[in-house]
């Protein structure tokens, strides 16, 4: 999953020029991963 946000990353970094555009696709990409991050915690640790 990290590999697939870093290759999401690069790719927003060659492709948008606007920097303003390539801040909230960074920004959107983390929020994923860390709802993702936070969910894969909660499988693994279930509050009982």
């Amino acid at each position: 999953m990290l590999a697939c946000v870093n290759r999401i990353k690069s790719i927003a970094d060659d492709n948008c020029q606007v920097s303003w555009l390539r801040r909230h696709i960074l920004l959107y990409v983390e929020k994923v991963h860390s709802l993702l991050a936070w969910h894969h915690e909660v499988k693994i640790d279930p509050v009982s």
